[in-house]
């Protein structure tokens, strides 16, 4: 009775504004009406602009481990740009692997997994693919602000799967992902 779609997207995409447009284009063209969105760590930021820009199409949501839009964030995110820019790949993906590493170290299981997982990911990056997944991302926290208010008129279910050792998400940003305060938070960074 369901079906999966799990969409990548090109690395021409440059805004989280391009993203949702494409996945709300995505939907009309698969004729989905209603769709149940679960979005993970970064999805979960994709997940939640979607909901925001295409309400109608979004049945129920799930974020799993996943944050708010952040200022602060978005000033590394800036920082980092040249560097992925002028670096050789293979030195990306070195530091990739070192940060990913000290990611997993936090995780009390699974670890093994999520290794694996990522270092196929890594590996399958081109660097054009990096530069758009950094764009969007520092989209998301430079452009985007929630509130409270901003799913008055939505009446889906929505289910929130919180880390208890998030190394990407702090304890602060997950109860604003809650309390849906991310313009609060994000000042407050």
């Amino acid at each position: 009775r369901y079906r999966v779609i799990a969409p990548t997207y090109p690395d021409t995409i440059m805004t989280m504004a391009e993203l949702v447009e494409g996945l709300a284009q995505l939907l009309q063209a698969e004729q989905i009406a209603r769709a149940h969105v679960v979005g993970g760590s970064y999805s979960g930021l994709v997940a939640q602009c979607l909901l925001r820009h295409a309400p109608a199409r979004v049945a129920k949501l799930v974020l799993a481990d996943t944050g708010v839009p952040r200022r602060a964030r978005a000033f590394q995110l800036a920082l980092c740009r040249p560097l992925l820019a002028h670096l050789p790949l293979g030195a990306l993906r070195w530091l990739s692997h070192c940060a990913l590493g000290l990611f997993l170290a936090r995780l009390p299981a699974q670890r093994a997994f999520w290794q694996r997982y990522f270092q196929e990911r890594v590996a399958s990056m081109t660097r054009a693919a990096w530069l758009s997944h950094l764009a969007v991302w520092h989209d998301f926290d430079r452009s985007y602000r929630f509130a409270a208010h901003d799913l008055a008129g939505w009446r889906g279910p929505m289910l929130i799967v919180e880390a208890e050792r998030d190394g990407l998400f702090r304890r602060a940003e997950q109860l604003a992902l809650r309390a849906g305060l991310s313009d609060v938070y994000a000042e407050s960074l």
